[in-house]
């Protein structure tokens, strides 16, 4: 089938979505195995630290970075393929994950506190499991709070002794005046609980784009499909239709 030029773009923009989204996906899930995998390990010593909230993060992470993948694969094979079929199993897929970023939101600016001490918990646990394993997706995750908050280790930046290299390269000053993350880290997030929802927001919108884009794409599928159903038919049924 030969879209039209306004299908034809939709097509590319959705499958650089799909592309998109399927990184993510990638990458969300991809942690979220590897840092269950390293909380079973055992490190130097016997510890277990699989805590509730740890536990949570992990399923939730595996959760959205499969739905992620399912969205991407079935949007690329609804794009590539021009089928109907696809684009709507695409946008169930879009839809669970629209449903999830919205009550993901609500709750994170209305549990903040919870949250907040949450966070600060979970951070202590990754630390104290990676000082037990030293394993690269713990190292990773506490990289990952580190430049997200500013902070560093469970001592701060002079002081912190043992993970010092996941810490943001700074000067002296800098060092000295980077702040420990069990402590820092709820207070942030209780100070920026507008901003943490506006990003929610901006992603939703992403999400909102992406099915806007496919909604053309399957409206011009359809039309094309009509078009080629029509000229397929017997010369008498179109001169029926005069």
């Amino acid at each position: 089938m030969a879209l039209a030029f306004c299908g034809n773009i939709c097509k590319c923009v959705c499958i650089i979505l799909s592309l998109i989204y399927g990184v993510a996906g990638l990458v969300l899930g991809g942690l979220g195995i590897w840092l269950r995998l390293s909380s079973m390990t055992r490190g130097l010593f016997d510890v277990i630290l699989d805590t509730k909230q740890f536990i949570i993060v992990v399923i939730l992470l595996i959760a959205v970075g499969l739905t992620l993948l399912c969205f991407s694969i079935s949007s690329l094979c609804g794009a590539c393929a021009e089928s109907l079929e696809g684009i709507y199993i695409a946008g169930l897929f879009l839809g669970f994950l629209l449903a999830k970023v919205f009550v993901g939101g609500i709750l994170a600016f209305i549990l903040k506190n919870t949250v907040a001490e949450n966070l600060g918990e979970i951070y202590t646990v990754v630390y104290l499991k990676y000082l037990n394993t030293r394993d690269l997706s713990l190292a990773i995750t506490l990289k990952l709070f580190h430049n997200m908050f500013d902070c560093c280790g469970v001592a701060g930046g002079v002081l912190e002794p043992f993970v010092h290299e996941t810490c943001q390269i700074k000067g002296i000053w800098g060092q000295v005046t980077t702040m420990a993350c069990p402590q820092l880290i709820p207070n942030k997030f209780n100070s920026s609980g507008v901003a943490i929802l506006y990003i929610f927001i901006a992603v939703a919108a992403f999400m909102v784009m992406t099915a806007i884009f496919n909604g053309i794409l399957l409206t011009a599928i359809k039309k094309d499909k009509n078009q080629v159903s029509q000229e397929a038919l017997p010369l008498h049924m179109h001169m029926n239709n005069f």
